[in-house]
C-alpha cells in the first residue's frame, strides 16, 4: 500500500448527476473517472472508469441502495 497525494475534481450536471474525476500527482497510472446519476430517492448508478498500473483501463457500473432504520 502505497500513499500519494491525489487532486479530486467534481463537476454537478443537470438532474443531480455528477462527474467525478480523482488524479494522482506524482504517478501518470492512477486516475478514476466516475459519472454518477441518481435513479431514484434511495438508490443510484455510478459509471466508473479505473487506470492504474496494476489494473489498467478497468470499466464497471455500481448500483447503490441506502436504507434508513
Amino acid at each position: 500500500l502505497k500513499n500519494t497525494p491525489q487532486v479530486t475534481v467534481t463537476k454537478d450536471l443537470a438532474a443531480g448527476i455528477q462527474l467525478r474525476l480523482t488524479s494522482s500527482l506524482i504517478d501518470t497510472n492512477d486516475q478514476v473517472l466516475e459519472l454518477k446519476a441518481p435513479l431514484n430517492q434511495f438508490t443510484d448508478a455510478t459509471l466508473g472508469w479505473t487506470h492504474a498500473t496494476e489494473i489498467p483501463n478497468d470499466i464497471g457500473v455500481d448500483l447503490r441502495a441506502q436504507f434508513a432504520f
